[in-house]
């Protein structure tokens, strides 16, 4: 799928009061026809668990030729619940959670708002679900208006109004979980309406349920791209489409993506990151040895147990005093000050995001050379606010001559092995900015100290990707701006601008023929 299909689809829906959840639905659409991610020839074909192949009238929609149809029943082994008697009292307020249609609000399910004993599942008034079951309501209410799928995330016990799918390979309830989502119109047909109102599904109606099932790899590919869509969905799109001061909501949903790994594909011939660490180290200890820096202390390692999440397999995490030749700030007094001669920064003159020379104070050209032994801004360094607001990280991309104050923090780091701007983009970072407020310290000077920063953990990526990522986030930083340039403009200018920020989000894509997804 490409770009311009995906205007055209988006534009189908993008005027309705319900886009979002339209969206929604429209990406799991594309997750269950093959249509969400590429297909890879080395995934193999997927697992065939029906040898009753249904005919070519019976299948929903087309799927890729490596995918396989199922029926639900043969995935696993369906169970059903029930309710223990409410006299015995031996059998309720236990430690297993006792699941109905109305904790079905969530999408893994670890506790009920009632629970039960082992006496209850030892004199069999209930069954006992193992761990990683995919959990749906056959019958109530909610049948009129939703499908609600959830899996358990520990052993549990159902109701009677629900069914739970105890699969034989537990690996897949994740893909499960959203290929049931995916194919929620075909299920809602087959729901049934009693004369008073009640709303079910017969045993036919769910255990014969066509699933399409992709290769084992293709399914963990479809879950993390599934999953990354439905996060911009929640967290930027319904508030851009009402509320213009979140676009730096926006904004920071793209950084986070780019440093998890989620924004650009992995490329197997990239360098890996531990290289680039190495090659650090090695400039690092010449540099010392030359005298050109000093010998700092040496930064303990990001042990994998503490690692704050998973990373691509080619990167690695490792602390910004590693990352870096040199972290210091600028002068801890002020100097004499004088109408014209070398400018002289301080947090006001970088908290907008570029260094803005407009408004500086100057010092002499004596004064700055004596500061620059300690520290000196130079083309390709990075300023970080530490006093008073703290945590922005800026590019030093200017020749001009300048000292800075102690608000601001220098970092020299080695261009050969970091890309500037990615660095940039990791410090200002949602998840990067919480390690400096978490770390400021102070109520009303508020101080980032250096030996903190020193101390972050950040995630590196090998050094092509960070120019891919780099090329990215800048391309979808420009349509956040035209985005919130066109805010006085016309409806359909806004509509167009976010229509090309989640084609951007959604490649890359299999790029074939999308049937309507109505």
């Amino acid at each position: 799928m490409n770009q311009d299909r995906l205007l055209v689809h988006y534009e189908r829906i993008a005027d309705a009061p319900d886009a979002i959840a339209r969206l929604r639905r429209f990406i799991l659409d594309l997750a269950v026809r093959g249509k969400l991610v590429p297909q890879d020839s080395n995934d193999g074909p997927a697992i065939n668990f029906d040898r009753a192949i249904p005919g070519d009238l019976e299948r929903p929609f087309e799927i890729p030729r490596a995918w396989n149809w199922a029926r639900l029943h043969t995935l696993g082994k369906l169970k059903g619940g029930g309710t223990p008697s409410k006299a015995r009292n031996d059998f309720w307020n236990g430690n297993i959670p006792w699941v109905s249609p109305k904790d079905m609000k969530v999408g893994h399910i670890a506790e009920a708002q009632m629970s039960i004993s082992e006496a209850a599942i030892a004199g069999s008034a209930a069954n006992l679900i193992e761990a990683g079951s995919v959990l749906f309501v056959v019958r109530g209410m909610i049948l009129a208006h939703s499908f609600p799928v959830a899996i358990s995330r520990v052993p549990l016990a159902i109701n009677q109004d629900m069914k739970a799918l105890v699969l034989k390979k537990p690996e897949m309830a994740e893909f499960i979980l959203r290929a049931l989502r995916g194919i929620k119109p075909e299920v809602m047909k087959r729901v049934q309406r009693s004369s008073h109102g009640t709303c079910r599904l017969e045993g036919s109606d769910y255990s014969d349920f066509l699933i399409p099932i992709p290769p084992v790899t293709e399914q963990r590919r479809i879950v993390a791209k599934v999953d990354e869509l439905m996060a911009l969905c929640l967290n930027a799109l319904p508030a851009l489409t009402t509320r213009p001061d979140q676009i730096k909501q926006l904004r920071q949903t793209i950084l986070n993506l780019a440093v998890r790994g989620k924004l650009v594909e992995q490329a197997a011939n990239d360098e890996p990151a531990s290289e680039l660490l190495k090659r650090i180290a090695k400039d690092k200890a010449r540099l010392v040895q030359d005298r050109e820096i000093r010998q700092r202390d040496i930064q303990p390692p990001i042990a994998p147990d503490d690692a704050p999440f998973d990373l691509p397999n080619s990167w690695v995490w490792t602390r910004l005093g590693t990352l870096c030749f040199l972290i210091t700030d600028g002068a801890h007094h002020t100097p004499k000050y004088q109408e014209k001669g070398v400018p002289f920064l301080s947090v006001k003159d970088v908290s907008g995001g570029t260094i803005d020379f407009a408004n500086t104070r100057f010092i002499s050209e004596e004064a700055h050379r004596e500061l620059a032994k300690r520290c000196n801004p130079e083309f390709g360094d990075i300023l970080l606010t530490k006093v008073g607001t703290t945590g922005i990280a800026v590019e030093v991309n200017t020749e001009t001559e300048f000292s800075v104050f102690v608000s601001l923090a220098l970092l020299k780091i080695s261009r050969e092995n970091i890309d500037q701007k990615f660095l940039c983009h990791l410090i200002n970072s949602p998840f990067v900015k919480r390690q400096s407020a978490d770390n400021t310290q102070g109520i009303g000077n508020k101080n980032l100290v250096l030996r903190l920063i020193n101390q972050f953990a950040v995630p590196l990526p090998p050094l092509a990707e960070q120019h891919r990522i780099v090329a990215k986030v800048d391309a979808l930083m420009a349509l956040c701006d035209r985005l919130e340039a066109s805010l006085t403009a016309s409806a359909a200018t806004r509509r167009r601008l976010l229509d090309a920020l989640l084609a951007e989000a959604l490649t890359p894509v299999a790029d074939r023929e999308l049937e309507a997804a109505e």
